[in-house]
């Protein structure tokens, strides 16, 4: 792509769904107080002193479909690749925005959510997006046929649990998904996929002006409507791949460009499995919990993470230009690091623990 074909795909997406944000997150703060769609605090767990919107989620549908209906209109590559798809892709958003909205209000169990999480992605198959073929070390690209169906639904799911999951800090989840969207929208740029620089760029928009909201003191929360629906749109981003010009490497980059908070997934369902706790039933000992009750601020807390955040993206950029080989081998360690931070800090947390037993009971 030409550089004025790049500023063609990437400003009008990011204008589009900078400006919905901006002019629908304090409309909707007055709306969820009328209402009653609040987070109130319990003087327990909670940080916030006041009651605080949860549903700003729902402004990311609108600033998707702003941005993509303008880039459409500007861009005619735009509107080949996503003229015809764009309607899947709305629905699949709506079908997860309102079961998150319906939870935020009236917590709902695991199944149902999940029900709709395969709903939207058998949208996003409808669509014509489906993982046809993996790469695997020493076999290369191998074709997977019908079990793409699977493995599409499974990665929808696990994508927008994924962001929902680290959705436990202010400004943590919109902070690391900003990080990660300028990362794949690098990566489309690098390898002139005009659809993704779209979805990329508006996710980019969103959530930059919603972090005007959300940063601490939060005054705006993302919710299970917009945590859910952000994995749902970078779900769209790593399958937006035109096969002939990628590789299906290329489909493992939006995974290390969202390592974090599918490392988070991976460490929760260990840790629940080991200790014999249903994998669907919520804890408090992510990693951004343990270091909360070790004492960490909530800006220590987003410092750590916005850099864990732009290590993981250098990383997924590195694979591009570098040795493959060598930047896997980088990103294995940095993993295995990353994992490893939980089981330390719990035992660091127990050690705590102990040495104040002593003295309370004295």
């Amino acid at each position: 792509m030409t550089v004025p074909e790049l500023f063609e795909a990437i400003l009008p997406p990011i204008v589009g769904a900078t400006v919905v944000t901006l002019v629908l997150a304090p409309l909707l703060r007055v709306w969820a107080v009328h209402i009653g769609l609040v987070d109130r605090p319990d003087h327990g767990h909670k940080r916030h002193q006041r009651p605080v919107p949860t549903v700003g989620g729902i402004i990311l549908l609108p600033a998707q479909v702003v941005a993509i209906e303008v880039a459409i209109a500007v861009n005619a590559t735009v509107a080949a690749e996503l003229g015809a798809i764009r309607g899947w892709l709305y629905g699949g958003g709506a079908i997860v925005m309102a079961v998150g909205v319906v939870d935020d209000f009236r917590p709902l169990g695991p199944t149902l959510k999940i029900v709709a999480q395969l709903l939207a992605g058998a949208c996003l198959l409808a669509a014509g997006l489906v993982v046809d073929r993996l790469w695997l070390p020493f076999a290369g690209e191998v074709m997977i046929g019908a079990a793409g169906i699977v493995v599409t639904l499974v990665w929808v799911v696990v994508l927008c649990n994924a962001v929902n999951f680290i959705d436990g800090v202010d400004g943590l989840a919109s902070g690391v998904s900003l990080i990660a969207a300028v990362t794949l929208g690098v990566i489309a740029g690098l390898y002139a996929n005009p659809g993704q620089l779209v979805v990329t760029s508006a996710l980019v928009g969103f959530t930059s002006a919603f972090l005007v909201f959300n940063r601490p003191p939060a005054r705006l929360f993302l919710g299970d409507s917009g945590s859910m629906q952000l994995g749902y749109f970078f779900a769209i981003v790593s399958l937006l791949v035109p096969f002939k010009s990628f590789t299906a490497a290329a489909l493992y980059l939006p995974l290390i460009a969202l390592a974090l908070p599918l490392l988070d997934v991976l460490a929760s369902v260990a840790r629940r499995g080991l200790s014999g706790h249903p994998l669907w039933r919520g804890d408090r000992y992510h990693l951004f919990h343990l270091l909360s009750r070790l004492g960490w601020s909530e800006r220590r807390i987003l410092v750590l993470f916005y850099a864990l955040g732009i290590v993981f993206g250098g990383l997924t950029i590195a694979m591009y230009f570098g040795d493959r080989r060598v930047v896997s081998l980088l990103l294995g360690l940095f993993m295995v690091v990353v994992l490893a931070a939980t089981p330390i800090l719990l035992r660091l947390l127990r050690r705590r623990r102990g040495r104040r037993t002593p003295r309370e009971h004295g």
